[in-house]
């Protein structure tokens, strides 16, 4: 399927701009490049550098108490980055903005940044792989993906919780993509500035 490991990302945030606020929670699961198994599993809470927008605490129901003895972020970001291959292609839902922040956070604790530039979205492959064949969805969110494969969610929001849902996402895909197809499916990656 690929020639190097899928590191499968979710984050939780104090709200949505990468410079202005925060990591909370981070997952990644490392998935085998044949069989999309998992490998390793990588989790942590993270001490917030920034206030938690009311918004995001109403989506995922961190605060900042729960979190106040959690690693800090530059604890964290160092743990990942000696714990994950940097030949890994990062994997993720709307993968931009966990990259994002995830960039911005490995610059904020002045760690090199160990991955490269290729990216898979689950949200744009699902646009072009069920598009392609015609599958009604009614909107292409990590919930109403697993409404339409029947992945159950135990704790929505959560990122070890979203992780697994997006690897779960992921293996559906493939499911729908035969022959070469797959090859080509395996070649695309989303190149982020």
């Amino acid at each position: 399927m690929f020639s190097r490991p899928i590191l499968v990302l979710d984050t939780e945030t104090t709200g949505l701009d990468p410079v202005a606020d925060s990591i909370i929670d981070i997952a990644a699961i490392l998935l085998d490049p044949e069989t999309l198994a998992e490998r390793k599993v990588f989790r942590s809470a993270v001490r917030p550098t920034s206030p938690i927008n009311e918004g995001a605490r109403r989506v995922h129901g961190l605060t900042a108490e729960a979190l106040a003895t959690a690693p800090s972020v530059e604890e964290v970001v160092r743990s990942l980055a000696g714990s994950t291959p940097a030949s890994a292609i990062l994997c993720g839902h709307n993968v931009a903005f966990d990259v994002g922040f995830l960039q911005h956070a490995f610059r904020r604790s002045a760690i090199e940044w160990p991955f490269d530039y290729h990216y898979l979205d689950t949200w744009t492959i699902a646009f072009f792989v069920l598009g392609a064949r015609a599958v009604k969805a009614p909107g292409y969110s990590l919930s109403n993906l697993c409404s339409l494969f029947g992945i159950p969610r135990e704790a929505k929001h959560s990122a070890l919780e979203d992780a697994r849902a997006v690897c779960a996402i992921l293996r559906h895909l493939y499911a729908f993509v035969r022959g070469d197809q797959m090859e080509v499916l395996g070649q695309l990656h989303l190149r982020l500035p």
